[in-house]
């Protein structure tokens, strides 16, 4: 299944002048097929919008018939692009066709350049360089899919490049069903838009997202015909820091399946009859076992074992980009895909009754799943669901650096899941309400020895669930002195005159999954002295990196801040001597739909200090509460950067018998405080 993150690694096969014969690379120079309907655009169409590139025609033409076979689905494709500026010609000079050669042949139909309304025709002469583009081979990925590189000669600002081209089949462990998507807007201008379905199903059913659209339906030859066609379609603008399930870009759904228990169906097969009569399955669940002092201890150590000694490797080479592997054929290389690893996880668990299935999910769309048709393209990922003492747990085996009990353990929602062959077939929310991914402390305390000194600052974080994780990582993969320097350059942002004192100090306590890091600096200049008084900042740079404006404030889709969490903060400063603080002691809560932030100040016996804490309720700040965060950010932002001030005892007349007074006052009423 496709992983979280992509990369690109190119490997670089050979180059081909394209011949008009069948090649033994995959793909053919050959005429448009003539099932076909050839669109007409204007290429006298001026431009409306000052952009790169000018769409003059985007279209897609699919024949998609019911027989199993590869060669039962065509899908072709033709895009007509005018180039109004460099940038543009430097982006589409070279095009770029993907396909995948173990079921998949491209035929190249057209690629002609236009300019001041003359076409060349260079289909029989382009350049076509074959690359393995594995995308995704810095996950560990390896798909098969190809990428044609076509490098036509003598490209220029203003010429129209069309082109056309068909893959011909699709991946057969998707059967007989079809199911796909098509975008219906771009970042650029589209003039002309259109898509066309021939299919002799009569099982196919769409739904448009972003736009109100329905494909007219008629018959040709036979086949029914599903069409539709947009004309001057406007350029999307992209908000930008949106949640994964928001887009702003439409698109259109088309299926055959009829309902998610039909995909689980689907998958259920694929699953089914694997790895409970494996003896090498039995006898490692038996280890564990005498390992485990209960039942949710051997869930975590089957878990701990599947993400730790099954190295992630998926070959997702034809089926196997959705067929898992036997659990015993994963057990002896000791490597599996996100598939493999939730299989083998679910059969471990099953071996002690524990009742554990593998749940499809999207790392993409995750809650923006439920809008679209059911079909196997909407997820990418497999986790392993765990119904356990009245709850359900969502466990990743691909995921590392995880520790804890059951109920410690860090997660990602990826809002519904398929769970595959359970009792409730259709999609399954996740976690009916949003749980509290992260949680994370932090003390603070500056000490001073006399006013005329440096002060010294000691930090203490701990991070529980996701946040413990990510630090977990950081100090297996980085060296002391490489976090050290971050660290310090953070802080410097803010105190000109800080520098370390040691390299930071952690604990890591695997059993609760908490993550402690302990930090120490010293502070020179930090008191500032005017006349008789003494100033001092404060920072409180807890919540820093969680609460920010977004780049766009006039937004289209809700603006993403990240899994619900929270944070707290305590800063002890303890001044050198007994000093006089006015303080507004009395607690301050600021809250609106999206979060709860809560300050307050106090003073006694020499040490101020302030307490904070945040709670995100939910991920997004939904369009109608915008103002609100705003404006509450605007209000919570006065509490992470202000003065102290305190008069000088050593200029003051009369400072130290009042501060004396004021000790007795308090004795003596039981205590009284400023």
């Amino acid at each position: 299944m496709l992983s979280m993150w992509k990369y690109a690694a190119v490997l670089l096969l050979t180059w081909h002048a394209v011949q008009a014969e069948t090649l033994n690379n995959g793909y053919v120079v050959d005429s448009t097929p003539n099932w076909v309907v050839e669109r007409q655009y204007d290429l006298d169409r001026p431009p409306e919008d000052a952009l790169a590139v000018q769409y003059l025609l985007v279209d897609q033409q699919h024949r998609l018939l019911s027989k199993v076979s590869t060669a039962a689905s065509r899908y072709f494709y033709r895009f007509a692009i005018r180039l109004l500026n460099r940038a543009g010609l430097a982006a589409n000079s070279q095009l770029e066709i993907s396909f995948n050669p173990a079921y998949q042949t491209l035929h190249l139909h057209s690629l002609k350049v236009i300019r001041n309304g003359v076409a060349r025709e260079l289909a029989g002469s382009v350049y076509v360089r074959m690359v393995q583009q594995e995308e995704q081979l810095a996950s560990d990925i390896h798909d098969g899919v190809v990428t044609a590189v076509l490098i036509p000669e003598d490209i220029r600002v203003g010429d129209v490049i069309d082109y056309s081209y068909t893959i011909e089949g699709r991946n057969p462990i998707f059967g007989s069903n079809h199911f796909g998507t098509s975008r219906l807007n771009f970042s650029a201008p589209i003039d002309k838009l259109g898509l066309r379905i021939l299919t002799d199903s009569s099982r196919f059913r769409f739904r448009s997202v972003g736009v109100e659209l329905e494909p007219e339906r008629h018959r040709v030859q036979g086949l029914r015909e599903y069409a539709l066609l947009r004309t001057n379609v406007a350029n999307v603008i992209d908000d930008g820091e949106t949640s994964p399930e928001y887009s702003p870009f439409a698109w259109i759904d088309f299926s055959e399946y009829d309902s998610w228990e039909a995909v689980n169906k689907w998958a259920a097969e694929l699953y089914s009859g694997l790895g409970m009569d494996s003896e090498k399955v039995v006898a490692l669940a038996r280890k564990l076992r005498r390992q485990s002092s209960s039942d949710a201890d051997y869930i975590t150590r089957a878990l701990f074992f599947v993400q730790n000694e099954i190295r992630y490797l998926g070959l997702e080479l034809g089926e196997n980009s959705h067929r898992p592997r036997e659990p015993r054929e994963v057990l002896n290389k000791r490597y599996g895909d996100c598939k493999d690893k939730s299989l083998l996880l679910a059969t471990l668990l099953r071996q002690q009754g524990i009742r554990a299935w593998p749940a499809l999910v999207s790392t993409n769309s995750r809650y923006g799943v439920e809008r679209g048709l059911p079909s196997p393209g909407a997820f990418d990922h497999v986790i392993t669901m765990v119904e356990f003492k009245g709850k359900s747990y969502w466990l990743d085996g691909t995921r590392l650096y995880q520790a804890g009990g059951l109920d410690d353990l860090g997660f990602s929602d990826y809002g519904f899941a398929l769970v595959v062959g359970h009792g409730n077939a259709s999609l399954q929310r996740m976690y009916p309400e949003p749980p509290l991914a992260s949680r994370v402390d932090i003390t603070e305390e500056i000490i001073a020895s006399d006013f005329n000194e440096p002060v010294i600052l000691k930090v203490k974080t701990e991070y529980h669930r996701n946040a413990a994780e990510v630090q977990r990582f950081q100090f297996q993969n980085m060296s002391l002195e490489s976090i050290k320097r971050n660290f310090l350059e953070y802080y410097g942002r803010f105190y000109s005159y800080i520098s370390a004192v040691g390299v930071p100090a952690y604990k890591d306590d695997i059993r609760r999954n908490r993550f402690t890091v302990s930090e120490t600096y010293r502070i020179d200049n930090y008191w500032k002295q005017k006349d008789s008084l003494i100033y001092n900042k404060i920072y409180n740079l807890s919540y820093l990196e969680t609460l920010k404006k977004p780049q766009v404030r006039q937004r289209t889709t809700p603006y993403y801040l990240g899994a619900p969490r929270k944070i707290t903060s305590v800063l002890h400063l303890r001044y050198p001597r007994n000093v006089i603080l006015k303080l507004d002691e009395n607690p301050v809560s600021i809250e609106n739909p999206t979060l709860r932030y809560v300050y307050q100040d106090q003073y006694s016996d020499g040490v101020y200090t302030h307490t904070s804490s945040l709670s995100l309720k939910q991920k997004d700040v939904a369009l109608g509460d915008m103002r609100s965060y705003l404006d509450s950010l605007d209000e919570i932002r006065k509490d992470w950067e202000y003065t102290l001030t305190v008069a000088n005892p050593d200029v003051v007349p009369g400072y130290s018998e009042l501060l004396d007074l004021k000790a007795r006052l308090k004795v003596l009423s039981g205590g009284y405080h400023e």
